[in-house]
């Protein structure tokens, strides 16, 4: 067997970005790594962190801890922990060229602070039902469905 052969058959996944393990396809000693992780709102993990944190009233820098926390506690993927994670608040560059570019066409944008609470299932929502109606690619709309269903899921636990 040539390295070329085993690098091509080889899948790179983590659960802690400082490390990762490269798995060879089919070996079962080691489980896979999925877009997607079922999270259950009975999962005493997934309480521990959603205790701390009501997604309908959190701000985007609290968004991005609370996705680490639940990412690096194995309840949701890599995927999904960069969909919920990148806040653009948090980048101030990128929203200054927003804003700027917004400010040049006469339009303003509403982007909250990085400390400002958001209610995300409520953005997620509106989201969502612009992908619906531009029509956008179907993945993205099974990936922003999967989001509002985290959310909710953490919200009931939150709730309990």
């Amino acid at each position: 067997m040539r390295i070329s052969d085993v690098l091509n058959d080889a899948t790179v996944y983590s659960n802690q970005p400082s490390s990762y393990a490269v798995k060879t396809k089919g070996n079962p000693e080691i489980p896979e790594q999925k877009d997607s992780v079922e999270l259950s709102d009975e999962s005493s993990a997934l309480r521990a962190i959603a205790v701390k944190y009501d997604v309908r009233n959190i701000s985007p820098r609290q968004m991005a801890n609370m996705s680490r926390e639940l990412y690096d506690a194995g309840l949701i993927s890599l995927k999904e922990h960069a969909l919920l994670s990148f806040q653009i608040s948090l980048n101030t560059e990128q929203m200054a060229r927003i804003s700027a570019a917004m400010k040049a066409q006469g339009k303003t944008v509403n982007i909250p602070g990085p400390d400002t609470p958001v209610d995300f299932i409520a953005d997620w929502n509106k989201k969502l039902e612009l992908q619906k109606q531009t029509g956008a690619n179907p993945e993205f709309i099974k990936n922003t469905e999967r989001i509002i269903n985290i959310l909710e899921t953490i919200q009931s636990a939150h709730e309990r």
